[in-house]
This record gives structure tokens, sequence and C-alpha cells, in this order.
């Protein structure tokens, strides 16, 4: 082989080495920058028929830290949480704006996601007719398979996003308190 043309192969070599090192760089990127958050807010007043709970339709749900600090709002309406962001407000607002108005919301929403969500610990939720303090949050976190956001593979997921878990449970039937 003569040394141009091994030169040659190792410009290719380091050109798809370069390339698939800025893939997974921008993978790590997008999953430590942007998140989804998804709420399970389940009611044990609501147990029926061999179901140990139901899901909260309508509520007002005010996240918080442990030292009880807000860090964000959202509101359940038949059983979707939708999240209140404190500049770009709802993501739903913007459906008749057009699919890059709502993508800029979303962008923007993901990325404060990622700037609370590890810090939930409890809840205040508020039923409407009564209004249950200090609800413990369990979180789940995860990351997928970021390293693989770049293939093209619908059945898979290979999203470059952090997602969140926030579990919650109340007893409406018994005093409007968390269970025990």
């Amino acid at each position: 082989m003569s040394i141009p043309s091994l030169f040659a192969r190792l410009i290719v070599v380091g050109v798809l080495l370069a390339a698939v090192t800025a893939a997974v760089a921008r993978g790590y990127q997008q999953v430590s920058t942007t998140a989804d958050v998804y709420v399970w807010l389940n009611d044990y007043g609501l147990a029926d028929r061999g179901q140990s709970y139901g899901r909260v339709a309508n509520a007002s749900l005010n996240f918080q830290d442990a030292n009880g600090r807000t860090l964000a709002e959202a509101r359940s309406s038949d059983g979707v949480v939708l999240f209140w962001h404190p500049v770009v407000g709802d993501c739903a607002q913007t459906r008749d704006q057009g699919p890059p108005a709502w993508r800029r919301c979303y962008e923007e929403h993901s990325r404060w996601y990622m700037s609370w969500a590890r810090a939930v610990t409890q809840a205040k939720v508020d039923l409407g007719n009564c209004t249950i303090e200090r609800v413990p949050v369990t979180r789940e976190e995860y990351r997928g398979r970021w390293w693989l956001w770049w293939v093209p593979l619908p059945h898979m997921d290979n999203s470059a996003r952090t997602l969140f878990s926030l579990h919650l449970s109340i007893n409406s039937r018994s005093g409007c308190t968390p269970p025990a």
C-alpha cells in the first residue's frame, strides 16, 4: 500500500470518527438540557371495580421542592396534565398559530422542565372542593438510548430527551389527604 492511499484512508477514518463523535455529543447535549414530564395523579378515593385508584380528571397542581418553594404549576383537565410556563404559558394556546409556534413553545417548555424536575419532592393538589398540601411526589428519570438519537427507527425509544415521571397519590374520600 502506498503512502498516499494510506493517508487517504486515515483521513476517511478520521472524518468518520469525527462525525460519530459529533452525533453522540449532540445527543448528550440534548439529553442533558431538554426533558419531557409526565404526571400520574391517582386518587384512591375513586377506586372502582377492582381498580385500587382512579385518575383525577380535573385539578390544579403546584409542584414544590423540599422547602415548599413553587417550581411549576399545572392543570389536570380530563386526566391530561398541562404545565404553565412562567413566560410562554401553555403550548395548547399555540395550536392556531401553526407548527413553528408550537415547536418554539415546546422547546422552551422542554428546557424549562429540565431546570426544575429533579428538585420536585412534593405538590399541592387543589381539587376545587378541597386542597391537599404536601403530597409526596415520587420521581422516575429515564434517559433512554440517547446515543442513538440519529437512528431513524420509530419502534425504538431513541429520543434525545430526559423523561421524568412524577407520581402523586391522594385520597379524596378520606378528608382529602395523601394516602397513608
